[in-house]
């Protein structure tokens, strides 16, 4: 794996945690331990600063399997950490739901659709303006403030600060597809 691999699955992991926190699961205490200890591990593998993981210091990547000085990897330590969970509104995101439905927004992918009974529900939901950048409570129109969004989208969505806008992202998505 070489280091934009990884920092793309640190970006994911940050993105998971933030999704969690959207559900009020508590499930994104274990996603930050492993994302903790992945950007120390980035940090004395690659130089980075645990809060710069966006490039390599010296922007040369370097391949974690190949790389002598990377003998053998170590799992399973636990440490404490702290974090700050912001509120969501169940009512909010149901309300999202009922009015949009349960296809992204950006990619119209559908849960249910590929995975039958198993998917069937299942969706992120995206606050247009991040609440990590409000201060304090505020109130949420789920129409207006709220979209429905698959995970890779929600992700994509997260890989910018502040989070880049669903319309922006639904440009990108679109330019890719081949043509026929």
């Amino acid at each position: 794996m070489n280091a934009s691999e990884f920092t793309t699955v640190l970006r994911s992991v940050e993105g998971h945690i933030r999704y969690y926190n959207e559900q009020g699961s508590g499930k994104q205490r274990a996603l930050a331990k492993l994302l903790v200890e992945f950007q120390e591990r980035a940090r004395d593998f690659y130089g980075w600063s645990a809060f710069k993981i966006s490039r390599p210091v010296d922007g040369v990547e370097h391949d974690l399997v190949n790389d002598s000085r990377q003998s053998a990897f170590h799992e399973g330590g636990s440490r404490a950490i702290e974090l700050t969970v912001h509120e969501r509104d169940p009512a909010a995101r149901k309300a999202c739901i009922q009015h949009y439905g349960v296809r992204c927004q950006v990619c119209d992918f559908d849960f249910e659709k590929t995975y039958g009974a198993l998917g069937q529900g299942f969706i992120h939901v995206h606050h247009r303006i991040d609440l990590a950048s409000v201060q304090t409570s505020r109130d949420v129109n789920p129409i207006e403030d709220l979209i429905p969004v698959c995970p890779n989208c929600h992700a994509m969505l997260h890989s910018e600060r502040p989070a880049m806008a669903v319309e922006a992202l639904k440009i990108i998505f679109e330019s890719q597809k081949p043509t026929k």
